[in-house]
């Protein structure tokens, strides 16, 4: 996977003129064909946010299966985008195996993967104690 910032989409339609975007692209570099279902960004622990934000601007359209070296990119407005905010930036293919690009230093990652996991027990914990 590589992940390219401040690009600028030529030939892409209307919705992208002057808008800067990251680019996600997904790269088959091994033999076999495989079908890639989706993009996601997972982000880092913030108290009320949601765990992984997925991308649905996706070129050639979801599902699609690429064989060796074929590629497809999801696109992303940069002007809303937080990368403070991002831990990996993931694709999943339709086997469910998951190809990530980690963009947030290990310590970060692992401390946001221990909050998540504390806040969602500690919400169980208090639907069974009523």
């Amino acid at each position: 996977m590589t992940i390219r910032k401040n690009m600028t989409a030529i030939g892409r339609g209307r919705e992208y003129d002057g808008m800067k975007i990251v680019i996600i692209t997904a790269t088959n570099v091994g033999r076999r064909p495989i079908s890639i279902s989706g993009f996601a960004a997972s982000l880092l622990f913030k108290k009320g946010q949601v765990e992984t934000d997925i991308l649905h601007d996706v070129r050639p359209p979801l599902p699609c299966e690429i064989t060796e070296g074929k590629t497809v990119s999801a696109y992303v407005n940069q002007e809303n985008l937080d990368f403070e905010s991002i831990s990996c930036w993931f694709a999943w293919d339709s086997a469910g195996k998951h190809y990530r690009s980690n963009v947030a230093p290990w310590y970060k990652r692992w401390v946001s993967a221990y909050r998540y996991k504390y806040a969602n027990t500690r919400k169980a914990n208090k639907g069974l104690n009523r």
